[in-house]
């Protein structure tokens, strides 16, 4: 039986608690433009970061993701490697991808134009 526990220094504790905190704070700054897509596991919306001096930040794309689900876990996997300096040329820059409760909220940068879907729509599928 393993008996050793991990133990952490106040500071560090201090350090997570203020952490996790500030992370809660973050869902607050966010201003709802539009719902993009919603379905049983995923809610996508169109958002502003809402600064403390009234200044706005975006847009910005927010996927709110039910973590039962157990989907999400690739922009974890690509936030974790932005975050170790990787460049990803054709994706997205993620901007905060996080847990929080029941959810994994993704924030990450908006492109402008059209979907990937309205493009196939409006010029068929290669035959690839």
């Amino acid at each position: 039986m393993d008996t050793q526990t991990t133990t952490y220094s106040d500071d560090e504790l201090t350090a997570a608690l203020a952490e996790h905190l500030a992370s809660l704070d973050r869902d607050d700054s966010y201003r709802v433009e539009r719902v993009l897509k919603r379905s049983s596991v995923e809610t996508t919306e169109l958002v502003y970061f809402e600064g403390t001096g009234g200044g706005s930040l975006g847009p910005f794309v927010r996927k709110r993701i039910d973590a039962s689900a157990q989907i999400g876990g690739a922009y974890e996997r690509l936030f974790a490697a932005q975050r170790a300096g990787r460049r990803f040329e054709h994706l997205p820059r993620i901007v905060d991808c996080r847990r929080v409760g029941d959810e994994l909220n993704v924030v990450m940068e908006y492109i402008e134009g059209e979907t990937l879907g309205v493009l196939v729509d409006r010029l068929g599928a290669t035959p690839d």
